[in-house]
């Protein structure tokens, strides 16, 4: 389990920060998936709000 594939790291060095576990990886992965769903939201509402301010 914490034995690291010694090619897999090489392929993945510039990607992704050494000694990161399966589950904090997911966890930013679910975390920036959110964050880009809230900013959407965000914009998605400022932009019906501004319809409603000129109609």
């Amino acid at each position: 389990m914490v034995k690291i594939h010694q090619k897999h790291l090489v392929d993945n060095i510039n990607h992704i920060p050494l000694f990161v576990s399966p589950i904090h990886f997911l966890y930013c992965r679910n975390n920036f998936a959110a964050n880009m769903a809230a900013k959407i939201l965000e914009v998605v509402i400022k932009a019906k709000a501004q319809i409603q301010y000129w109609s």
